[in-house]
């Protein structure tokens, strides 16, 4: 592990993100927009 001691949340959502690839992507690209729209405004 990066951290030495697994981290059981961050081990959570590392399986969740290899898991579900297109929803996360899915995800950060709507997150990338909202903070885009954000910093324009």
């Amino acid at each position: 592990m990066l951290f030495g001691k697994p981290r059981k949340k961050e081990d959570y959502y590392l399986q969740q993100a290899i898991l579900g690839e297109r929803e996360g992507f899915e995800y950060l690209v709507a997150t990338y927009r909202n903070l885009a729209y954000y910093t324009r405004a």
